[in-house]
């Protein structure tokens, strides 16, 4: 896999240099990753490929101050994924300053927003519960059937009341928002 990462990130990295990237300045993919692995769009994706892909596709771009869009899948109406806002983050490590870009959530507190996660079954078939919790609090959940060796996209719609920065998390994936009046 760590093939994928390597392709994926020395091809963007080119993208990124040739383009002269920006900060601010979106750059949007569209793959499949059925066709990455040499199969019929639609007909094979994994979630390791899409892992590997993205992550060397991500790196350039936050490290350039871009913002990556994906555009989604045919199943997924070919929506375009992209983080809402991004802010700077300085280190300074023995003598030497090294700035990115990370992408930063905003909403509103009270007004509900939705979180898409990618739910993959890689047993037999069944139901499980997707949690969303705020701050380790449960602040959503949904019962979800999906069958053995296939996935799911679930959409939790969620709400945060509480301005401040806080953290999501789904499963093994947790995301800092930040909540303004």
């Amino acid at each position: 896999m760590s093939e994928l990462y390597e392709q994926a990130r020395a091809a963007m990295q080119e993208l990124v240099e040739r383009a002269k990237l920006k900060k601010g300045q979106i750059v949007v993919v569209g793959c499949s990753t059925s066709e990455i692995m040499g199969a019929r769009i639609g007909s094979s994706g994994t979630l390791e490929v899409a892992q590997e892909v993205l992550r060397g596709l991500r790196e350039p771009v936050e490290a350039a101050g871009g913002v990556l869009a994906v555009q989604c899948c045919e199943h997924l109406n070919r929506a375009l994924v992209l983080p809402r806002a991004t802010h700077e983050v300085v280190t300074e490590s023995n003598g030497s300053t090294m700035t990115n870009y990370e992408s930063v959530v905003e909403t509103k507190a009270g007004e509900p927003f939705s979180a898409y996660v990618l739910l993959w079954n890689n047993g037999d078939d069944g139901i499980t519960t997707v949690e969303a919790k705020c701050d380790d609090a449960v602040i959503a959940q949904k019962i979800m059937a999906v069958n053995g060796g296939n996935w799911r996209v679930v959409e939790l719609t969620l709400t945060v009341d509480q301005p401040g920065e806080h953290t999501i998390t789904v499963g093994d994936l947790s995301k800092t928002i930040n909540i303004i009046e």
